[in-house]
């Protein structure tokens, strides 16, 4: 579904750039200033704006949609769910806890003497 609507999108954006560049330029001298346009002098300026404006919402829509789809994608991680471990077999016993030694009691300090300077 991603895939297919991604596709769409990709086809829909190729559509809208080739819709834009046939429109008649409104006295700009972007790709010449020819008042004749492919489809003729009106018939053509509605057909290849209601393209424009068909293909740009469907391109937001869509946008909106395979964003809002990453996001609840992303919530899942793929660590926590391949990482996963096991709880522990009821046949195989578990060793006890071992409490670690008191470490021996350690000898006073003795403090250094003071290091008299160097004359």
């Amino acid at each position: 579904m991603v895939t297919l609507l991604t596709t769409l999108q990709v086809i829909a954006c190729l559509i809208l750039v080739i819709s834009v560049l046939l429109q008649p330029s409104k006295g700009g001298a972007a790709l010449g200033g020819s008042s004749q346009s492919v489809f003729g002098s009106s018939g053509g300026t509605t057909f290849l704006f209601r393209t424009t404006m068909v293909m740009a919402a469907f391109i937001m829509v869509s946008s909106l949609w395979l964003s809002r789809y990453r996001i609840t994608q992303a919530k899942t991680s793929l660590i926590n769910s391949t990482l996963a471990v096991p709880p522990p077999s009821p046949n195989i016993p578990t060793a006890p806890a071992t409490v670690p030694a008191e470490a021996p009691a350690a000898a006073p300090a003795v403090p250094a003497a003071p290091v008299a300077p160097k004359q």
